[in-house]
């Protein structure tokens, strides 16, 4: 369902943001302050895979992740029981390939590298079919540029291990905690079921925050100016008095 951002929930955004850890990166354009997106996922989830391919992979197709600083979580909604085991919700498979994916942010922490990996990754999960770790390391790697063997050795060492209990501690961090995935967040406030409205968030956010000329061309088309619909902000009025 679309829905309008209000001026309100701009404000409220804006008040609300949190820093992020440093493997993130951004390339900030001009002297505007990027819009930070959070995005808490799991490899094998098919909301998920649509959500990279549909709301995120045009954000680099019209440069408007140039005001972004893109964060991508990959644990979801894993547990681990009190043995240590973890376990995902899709299987083995899943908990295999959030660690791969973790392993790739870390090696190439700037967004317009590591994207790539993360959308052919998710293509493959939309396309069905029998998935392997291993085939889809090389197969992803060489889409993105990226090399196997280095990717493979920390995917199989403890490093991707511990790279997989920092996912899992950021997302056991999450105030209020997340209900399900994708779950996002921008600048610290859950989208909750509006995320096919990430662009809009980020250009009402970007709108208040820019001057004029550094305003992206991707956003013009958006209603996010002061005469836009008013929007109920009740909901992130709400998720704002659970983090206080």
């Amino acid at each position: 369902m679309r829905a309008h951002v209000s001026k309100a929930a701009v404000l409220l955004l804006a008040a609300c943001a949190v820093l992020l850890p440093p493997c993130a990166t951004a390339a900030a354009v001009g002297r505007v302050q990027p819009v930070r997106v959070d995005y808490y996922m799991e490899a094998l989830c098919p909301y998920c895979a649509n959500f990279t391919i549909t709301q995120l992979q045009p954000l680099f197709s019209n440069k408007l992740i140039n005001y972004v600083q893109l964060s991508v979580i990959p644990w979801g909604n894993a547990r681990v029981d009190a043995d240590g085991k973890t376990t995902c919700q899709h299987g083995q498979l899943e908990c295999d390939l959030n660690r791969l994916l973790s392993c790739a942010s870390a090696q190439h922490p700037a967004q317009d590298d590591f994207f790539p990996f993360l959308a052919c990754l998710e293509e493959a999960v939309l396309a069905g079919g029998k998935l392997q770790v291993q085939q889809l390391a090389h197969s992803c790697a060489v889409h993105a540029g990226m090399v196997t063997d280095k990717l493979m050795a920390c995917y199989e060492g403890p490093l991707g291990a511990t790279l997989q209990q920092l996912a899992a501690q950021r997302t056991a961090s999450l105030k209020p905690p997340h209900r399900w995935v994708p779950w996002i967040t921008v600048n610290g406030i859950p989208l909750l079921d509006d995320v096919d409205n990430i662009q809009r968030y980020i250009c009402t956010v970007v709108y208040h925050t820019a001057s004029v000329r550094d305003r992206p061309k991707a956003c013009l088309e958006e209603e996010v100016g002061p005469s836009a619909p008013k929007r109920s902000t009740d909901r992130l009025q709400q998720q704002q008095q659970q983090q206080q």
